[in-house]
C-alpha cells in the first residue's frame, strides 16, 4: 500500500478508535474531530470526488455526536443492522415475512427450551442384553435395549432383520 494512502487511512482509523473508546473519547474527542476533518478534506486528493458520499461527510460531525451521546458503540446502528440480517435469513419466501419470522423465532425458542431440558435430564439405561452384533473393539462394553430420560425414551427391538427405534416423550 502506498505510504500516502496508509497515512490517510490512519487518520480515519485512529480517529474512530478514539471515538469508540469511552476513556479516550472523553479525553481526546476534539483531537479525533481534527483527524476526521483532515481525513475528509484529503479524501478527494487520494481517491476522487466520488468519495464524498453522505457517510464520509458524516465523519465531520461524529465527534459532536460522541460529545452528546457517548462513545460511537453506544449509538451505533451496527447491532440493529446485524439483527436485521439475522431476521432476513429467517424469511424463506416473499409471502408473509412477519409470520415467517414469528414462526422461526418460536422454533428457536422451542429448541432452546428442549435443549435446556435435555441437558438437565438424567439418562438411565435398561434391559441389558448380549445378542447384538458388536465390533471387536467394543466387545467388553455392555449392551442395552432402552435409554430413558426425564423427557424421552428410546427403545430398540429387533425383528425381521430390522431395528426399530421408538422415540416418545415421557410425561
Amino acid at each position: 500500500m502506498p505510504q500516502n494512502l496508509y497515512n490517510h487511512f490512519m487518520l480515519l482509523s485512529v480517529g474512530i478508535r478514539i471515538l469508540a473508546c469511552p476513556k479516550l473519547a472523553e479525553r481526546f474527542c476534539d483531537y479525533a474531530n481534527e483527524l476526521q476533518v483532515l481525513f475528509v478534506s484529503k479524501a478527494e486528493k487520494n481517491y476522487c470526488k466520488d468519495i464524498y458520499v453522505y457517510n464520509v461527510h458524516c465523519l465531520i460531525h461524529l465527534a459532536n455526536d460522541v460529545k452528546r451521546l457517548g462513545p460511537v458503540d453506544d449509538f451505533s446502528s451496527i447491532p440493529y443492522e446485524n439483527k436485521l440480517g439475522q431476521l432476513k435469513k429467517m424469511i424463506r419466501k416473499p409471502q408473509f415475512p412477519i409470520q415467517q419470522i414469528v414462526y422461526r423465532l418460536a422454533e428457536k425458542q422451542h429448541l432452546r427450551s428442549a435443549t435446556r431440558n435435555h441437558r438437565s435430564s438424567v439418562a438411565v439405561v435398561k434391559t441389558e442384553h448380549s445378542s447384538g452384533p458388536v465390533l471387536a473393539a467394543y466387545r467388553s462394553y455392555r449392551q442395552y435395549k432402552c435409554l430413558e430420560t426425564n423427557n424421552y425414551k428410546i427403545s430398540l427391538s429387533t425383528g425381521n432383520n430390522c431395528i426399530l427405534i421408538t422415540l416418545w416423550r415421557v410425561m
